[in-house]
């Protein structure tokens, strides 16, 4: 499986959220279905079961050629919560979060809020547009009000942001922030449920993007209901961007990611 077809699981995992949704839909507040409906109800499930195969298949051949893998774009985080908590919670044996955006800072602007204005936001088709405030990307970007404590790698990863357009992502849109309320709450609902794997999750004192609270309230849960299965670190000092800190900070955070991942391996 190539780079490229794991990137295309987010599509994939799409289409099986709408078409479960769907059936859901169909299947309730209905105890008497037509031989119609049951035979689009029947048609839709198989479908849902042949793509769940498929992703199955392809995270297996994808997780045997590289076992320990790092997904960084928060874009991806629905897509990865998905995979993790919903098609295959045994594939993954280890799980390290390092500032997950569990639940997103939203300003002044209650949280509550602002869901409610991204859910009107993408019902009438302006989910592209940017959240009030945000900005597309302009190169502009200083160190002081960057999410990095080193000024030597935040120079390295502007320039590489500058040469691929790919990387010219600076700001939520109303669908990202929407997206991102979903995770929020299917994740503490029930999601967190469905993990499997042993979780580290490093969290930044100064994370000025993502709730810190919310983090908290994820690991207690998970540790309450099977102790040792997961634990937070919090990183005094640090900003959003760990692999952005510097020197002894940066060495400590790597040497407990490997030490981490090497345990009972």
């Amino acid at each position: 499986m190539s780079i490229e077809g794991f990137r295309n699981l987010n599509s994939d995992l799409e289409t099986i959220i709408n078409k479960s949704d769907a059936v859901k839909g169909m299947r309730k507040g209905k105890d008497d279905l037509t031989p119609k409906e049951k035979k689009d109800l029947s048609q839709e499930e198989k479908e849902i079961k042949s793509l769940r195969r498929q992703i199955q298949q392809k995270l297996i051949k994808f997780a045997a050629r590289i076992p320990i893998f790092m997904y960084l774009s928060d874009f991806r985080e629905y897509c990865l919560k998905d995979v993790i908590t919903q098609l295959e919670p045994h594939l993954f044996r280890k799980v390290v979060l390092s500032s997950p955006m569990i639940r997103p800072l939203t300003g002044k602007v209650p949280f509550a809020d602002a869901k409610r204005i991204a859910a009107f936001a993408c019902a009438t088709e302006r989910g592209t547009q940017y959240v009030v405030g945000q900005k597309p990307y302009q190169g502009i970007e200083s160190f002081k009000q960057s999410s990095s404590l080193s000024r030597p790698r935040f120079l390295y990863y502007q320039q590489k942001r500058e040469k691929e357009p790919l990387y010219h992502l600076n700001a939520a849109s109303y669908g990202w922030l929407h997206a991102a309320a979903h995770l929020y709450r299917d994740l503490m609902r029930s999601g967190w449920k469905r993990i499997e794997a042993p979780v580290l999750l490093f969290q930044a004192e100064n994370d000025h993007l993502v709730s810190n609270r919310a983090q908290e309230r994820m690991i207690r849960k998970m540790a309450e209901r099977r102790p040792g299965m997961a634990k937070m670190v919090k990183v005094p000092g640090a900003k959003h961007e760990l692999f952005g800190t510097r020197g002894r900070m940066l060495q400590t955070y790597w040497n407990m990611v490997f030490a981490f991942l090497e345990k009972d391996l």
